[in-house]
């Protein structure tokens, strides 16, 4: 086998000697990470061996059945039941234990992993949610993608094509795009965002508020949803600025006809008062963390949904 470490100019570098260290820095994540293709990308630089290793071994894990899924609820604030879940990867490795996504997203998505990845988790939370759904919760599942998947020519083919090999009604899914992720490539962001709204699975725009905010971008793009940032909620009843930024992001968002999430809602105060504001769905520590498969069936079963 072999692996090829690709670096384009001008836009990774302009100098010949620039673009063999990041075409060589490439085939080297490459080769850790046991995939054929990689592209330079500014995150390599920052990775030890040891860590690209680790990307192979998340290849191998997809299939060892090292990976499982956290599911933290989402109340809807008027009647306090659960109404959907957001699903949250972990990795049980067999020599570091469980690791969060903060040890391996970020290379996945450097790599390429994040494809299949994103992938698994589609498949494993939909078959999670049909089983509740069987039992008589009439949940959706949120989970959230890359910029690298709404990248993808296929992306938006390969999610439709999981739905109906599990029978899962589309309006059913939510998909989480964070703000970043839709200007790296407007044009295409927006075909795959179409595509998937045009078959009917909702569109969340997440962690709104944090660095890359445009009201244009809930005009333009195909969202049902947005998603406050955890930043602003968790001290708006204890900070005037955050209660402001909170209450005018919910008027607007009203007004252009989406659905409002607040993230990271720890006590009843805050809850409340997104309550009167008219938010519709909460989420946060107040209720639950992410808990595994047995324990959200626990926590469903005392009649909180």
């Amino acid at each position: 086998g072999g692996h090829i470490g690709l670096a384009c100019w001008p836009q990774d570098d302009s100098s010949s000697a620039g673009l063999i260290r990041k075409s060589m820095l490439a085939v080297r994540a490459a080769k850790w990470s046991k995939l054929p293709i990689v592209s330079y990308d500014a995150n390599i630089d920052q990775y030890s061996e040891s860590r690209l290793s680790l990307m192979g071994e998340l290849l191998d894990a997809i299939n060892n059945d090292e990976l499982s899924l956290h599911y933290q609820p989402k109340i809807d604030l008027s009647s306090q039941t659960v109404v959907s879940m957001e699903a949250l990867i972990r990795w049980h490795h067999p020599k570091h234990g469980l690791l969060s996504p903060d040890h391996f997203i970020d290379l996945a998505e450097s790599t390429g992993i994040i494809q299949p990845l994103t992938q698994w988790v589609i498949s494993t939370g939909i078959s999670y949610c049909n089983t509740l759904r069987n039992q008589g919760h009439g949940l959706s599942i949120a989970v959230n993608v890359s910029v690298r998947n709404l990248l993808s020519e296929t992306f938006a083919d390969d999610v439709i094509a999981t739905l109906k090999q599990h029978d899962f009604p589309a309006e059913r899914l939510i998909l989480e795009v964070i703000e970043s992720a839709v200007i790296e490539d407007m044009n295409q962001t927006f075909l795959t965002l179409s595509m998937l709204k045009k078959y009917g699975i909702g569109l969340s725009l997440d962690d709104f508020g944090t660095g890359y905010s445009s009201l244009s971008y809930l005009k333009k793009l195909p969202f049902h949803e947005l998603k406050i940032d955890r930043s602003f909620v968790t001290n708006m009843s204890h900070d005037k600025g955050d209660s402001v930024i909170v209450e005018t992001t919910l008027t607007i968002a009203h007004q252009l006809g989406l659905r409002v999430v607040a993230e990271g809602i720890e006590d009843i105060a805050t809850a409340n008062v997104l309550k009167k504001l008219g938010c519709e769905v909460g989420q946060g520590y107040f209720w639950s963390k992410p808990l595994p498969e047995l324990e959200f069936i626990d926590l469903l079963s005392k009649g909180k949904s």
